[in-house]
């Protein structure tokens, strides 16, 4: 039960998010059209076993796309069918860029974390 009070309240708060995002774009006349991509890798803000892994995969993600915000940890879960679901703890970014940059991400994921990631992608306008 707990989960899903916090699953609840990571959708809310990606979604208030992106509002705010969508909003502050139309009101700010800003410099360039970009995708945003919000990319979720598995793993732990607190586990160290991650660590010179997701140092590699921020520092290739960085030089990419030349930032990206870390929101930190999120949950999510997968359902496995006949009412059953796995659940995990994740880490999700937000990133820009003025390129399709979706395969390289997958290809850094997978480099260094072993893993494709989730993305979700829309177009915005940032000014940056």
């Amino acid at each position: 039960m707990k989960e899903m009070l916090m699953q609840k309240a990571v959708v809310r708060i990606v979604l208030a998010m992106l509002a705010v995002m969508v909003i502050g774009a139309s009101v700010v006349q800003a410099e360039s059209e970009r995708t945003v991509y919000f990319v979720v890798v598995p793993g732990s803000v607190e586990s160290g076993d991650l660590e010179p892994a997701l140092f590699h995969f921020k520092r290739d993600l960085a030089e990419l796309a030349g930032g990206y915000t870390e929101l930190g940890q999120s949950f999510g879960s997968t359902f496995m069918g006949e009412g059953n679901f796995s659940s995990s703890g994740n880490i999700s970014f937000l990133v820009a860029s003025m390129d399709d940059i979706q395969a390289q991400i997958v290809e850094i994921a997978n480099k260094h974390l072993g893993t494709t990631p989730f993305i979700l992608s829309w177009p915005a306008t940032c000014n940056f």
